[in-house]
């Protein structure tokens, strides 16, 4: 008898597992600190790598929701040559898992410098899974495909 009871307790674990994991609201922040950002300079005025950057984020399934300054949320950065520069958002995706769900989102930062533009991309995951939430700042194949998509579209 204690044996046919030992799997309709996994069953029950089991499901109250998935019902906790559930039910979790996450707040993912529009604007990702510079904690281990992407950075790479290209020999392409600003406003192409913006175009391209755009294009790019689009190719990838990155629907870019707004670009703004960077001034209202990056205090001590030195502006650009002529003061161009924008912090470019994403959507926030999510990717449901069997336990838990895990939400990414992208910002890139564009300045232009004497002798081209950098861009720096700021990538953030969180997963929540019952009581803890963990955070991810680095992918490192997903970023480097948005750095070769950039440059293949500043050759058109």
């Amino acid at each position: 008898m204690a044996f046919s009871k030992s799997p309709l307790k996994k069953v029950a674990v089991l499901l109250l597992a998935l019902a906790v994991s559930g039910c979790v609201t996450i707040k993912v922040p529009k604007y990702i600190t510079d904690k281990n950002p992407y950075k790479k300079t290209v020999l392409s005025t600003y406003d192409d790598v913006l175009v391209a950057t755009r294009q790019a984020l689009d190719e990838l399934g990155w629907a870019v929701t707004d670009v703004t300054d960077p001034g209202m949320y990056e205090h001590n950065r030195d502006e650009g040559e002529g003061g161009k520069q924008c912090l470019i958002f994403t959507e926030t995706k999510e990717a449901a898992r069997i336990l838990y769900s895990r939400y990414t989102t992208i910002n890139v930062y564009l300045r232009a410098l004497k002798d081209g533009t950098e861009i720096e991309i700021r990538y953030l995951a969180r997963r929540p899974f019952l009581f803890m939430m963990s955070e991810t700042f680095r992918n490192d194949h997903l970023i480097k495909r948005i750095f070769e998509q950039i440059e293949r579209g500043l050759k058109k």
